[in-house]
């Protein structure tokens, strides 16, 4: 009857041991990664973990995230996070950095006369958790929208670490202004 006991909680406990070497370690964190990238159905793409781990600080040297309206890739990426906040469906990044984001919008897969109208910045509805971010440090940021048809001419927006370098050809409209905060 003893062994039975010990089996009852010798096994769970070994299972959690494993669990937190999983989260708490560099390579641990890499195979998790690893693992959510090949069921994401091509959704995410993580490169190799640098550093830190997923229950805290976590330094990678790429990620790409692809869906139906966006690609984004990031380079040099730390993820500052609090993981227990998804116990509060809510996923809270104190801080993101990156080398460098490029996003390229992507076309719609509907014609514009059938795809449901929502307000533009209307977040999507279909995320499991809320999304807080509270701080972003970028050293180039790229903003590529989709292609409009009938439109010439390249639009994009690139900034860089100084405000002044910011370029955004084609996406502004006369009088528009284009600003960083330099405190940041």
């Amino acid at each position: 009857m003893i062994h039975v006991v010990r089996l009852f909680w010798g096994v769970p406990a070994l299972l959690l041991l494993a669990l937190l070497w999983l989260l708490s370690s560099s390579a641990g964190s890499q195979f998790i990664l690893h693992q959510a990238a090949q069921r994401s159905g091509g959704l995410l793409d993580a490169g190799q973990v640098t550093g830190g781990h997923l229950l805290g600080r976590l330094e990678m040297d790429r990620l790409s995230v692809r869906t139906p309206a966006a690609e984004v890739d990031l380079t040099q990426v730390v993820l500052d996070w609090s993981p227990l906040s998804l116990l509060r469906l809510r996923a809270q990044i104190d801080a993101l950095s990156a080398q460098t984001i490029d996003v390229r919008l992507l076309a719609p897969d509907a014609p514009p006369e059938e795809a449901p109208q929502e307000p533009a910045g209307t977040p999507p509805s279909s995320l499991p958790v809320d999304i807080i971010l509270s701080t972003l440090k970028v050293g180039r940021l790229t903003v590529t929208p989709m292609e409009v048809e009938g439109e010439a001419g390249e639009r994009v927006l690139e900034c860089g670490r100084d405000a002044d370098a910011c370029r955004a050809g084609g996406l502004l409209e006369p009088g528009d202004q284009l600003r960083r905060d330099r405190g940041v």
